[in-house]
């Protein structure tokens, strides 16, 4: 198509970041670049209603962009507890009419225990022919990731379908989900943090979801040996995770904490038939200190068979009883 090889960005806009003000609002403007990001196009607007400035539910956020092969460009965000779309069709330069293409029962700005700030913003992939929008929604209670998709260039979109196997409402949250869909395969691939294992809700691993019947059904899998700890309700853990995939050949990077309990990214490379066999370890330990309520909180899992001794040791070595 004549808009081949363009790159494209949006972003939110604020009259002044963080204003309680009703006259301070936000919006959400597009650029491209023809020129291997050389230059950017002078940015247009995208959204035809405002958002308001605090960076919460009522802001316009999360906006991001793919595009099909006959160079339809399609835009999703969040704001007032709706998923939002709009397309252009002329390479852009200007934008359609706004469209609410999901729900999202508790916003966007959503709360996860011991996570000082989490979204659980949109994001939109395209095999080339169909559009795909990730989100994080909590219709059944706890939080949980859905895929929607469209096969007539945004037109209409898809019911929800839910891309874990876990039950339903069982008060485990999944969250920070971020996908890429393969561009030889089609296959689809939802990396996420997961709280399944974890009995109360505290403690995370990095799973992926893989479709390859155009999201309509998913095989999930643990990515992670061990757990992933929280750093703790006062300290800040990240935005997001990432992933990236070709010819089957998949790239996860997520945040988490070292063995000093300092935050650390990590990246786990993975193909689905090494999934298919890896049993993970069975056996680790996890804890981190919440410096809100001055609680250490510990989690571990084994499976050697007879008691088991826990003895926590403070940096000076001493047992801590």
């Amino acid at each position: 198509n004549v808009f081949q090889n363009r790159i494209y960005l949006s972003w939110t806009e604020f009259d002044q970041y963080g204003s309680t003000s009703t006259d301070h609002k936000s919006r959400i403007l597009c650029s491209y670049s023809s020129d291997s990001a050389n230059t950017f196009s002078h940015p247009v607007r995208v959204n035809d209603i405002d958002g308001d400035a605090r960076d919460n539910d009522n802001t316009v956020e999360g906006a991001n962009t793919a595009s099909l092969i006959d160079g339809t460009l399609g835009i999703v965000w969040a704001s007032e507890n709706k998923i939002w779309f709009d397309k252009s069709v002329d390479g852009g330069n200007t934008f359609g009419e706004d469209k609410i293409i999901a729900t999202q029962n508790a916003g966007w700005n959503i709360k996860i225990p011991y996570v000082q700030r989490a979204n659980a913003f949109p994001f939109i992939q395209s095999d080339g022919n169909n559009f795909y929008v990730v989100y994080g929604d909590s219709m059944f209670g706890d939080h949980d990731i859905f895929l929607i998709r469209s096969e007539d260039a945004g037109n209409t979109f898809s019911s929800p379908i839910r891309v874990h196997n876990d039950k339903p409402g069982n008060e485990k949250d999944q969250f920070f989900s971020h996908f890429m869909v393969d561009q030889e395969s089609g296959y689809i691939y939802i990396v996420y943090y997961d709280r399944r294992a974890s009995s109360h809700n505290l403690f995370m691993e990095l799973w992926v979801s893989i479709s390859k019947d155009k999201g309509r059904t998913f095989n999930d899998y643990k990515l992670n040996n061990g757990i992933i700890s929280p750093a703790g309700s006062d300290v800040f853990f990240g935005d997001y995770n990432g992933i990236d995939v070709y010819k089957g050949r998949a790239s996860a990077v997520f945040t988490g904490l070292d063995e000093q309990g300092d935050l650390a990214v990590y990246n786990v490379c993975f193909k689905e038939e090494d999934l298919l066999t890896n049993s993970n370890n069975k056996n680790y330990f996890g804890g981190f200190f919440n410096n809100k309520d001055s609680l250490l909180y510990v989690h571990f899992y084994t499976e050697i068979k007879g008691e088991t001794h826990l003895r926590l040791i403070n940096e000076d070595g001493d047992e801590i009883k």
